[in-house]
């Protein structure tokens, strides 16, 4: 078989974004920030839970079982994002861990308490 003609692509030194393109993506980064930004509120607020984790009856706390301060619950928030790209690795990791931690769970010193698991 002959060789394939590959047409070479734009190394990442050459890749531009033209302002309509970053103008686009506003939107998007606009509603990420609203998203991390509830969730945050949310977990460091007096009820420690997102309206969802309410209705389960779970709440987010500290390894010490206290509430978490808004620097940690942004922080939670942020590194939920990684655990959604390896959302696999996400799950393997949780039974293996003693409080039955995710993996921005680990990483913030968080915990999801409620129904079985005080």
């Amino acid at each position: 078989f002959p060789p394939a003609i590959v047409e070479r692509g734009p190394t990442s030194f050459e890749v531009r974004m033209t302002l309509g393109q970053i103008v686009d993506g506003i939107p998007s980064l606009f509603n990420l920030a609203i998203v991390i930004l509830y969730f945050a509120v949310q977990e460091a607020s007096a009820a420690q839970a997102t309206l969802g984790k309410r209705m389960y009856g779970i709440r987010v706390t500290d390894l010490e079982r206290r509430r978490v301060s808004f620097g940690r619950a942004l922080a939670r928030a942020v590194c939920r994002l990684p655990g959604i790209a390896t959302f696999p690795f996400d799950l393997l990791i949780r039974p293996s861990t003693a409080w039955k931690q995710t993996l921005h769970d680990l990483l913030t010193g968080t915990l999801v308490i409620g129904r079985n698991r005080e």
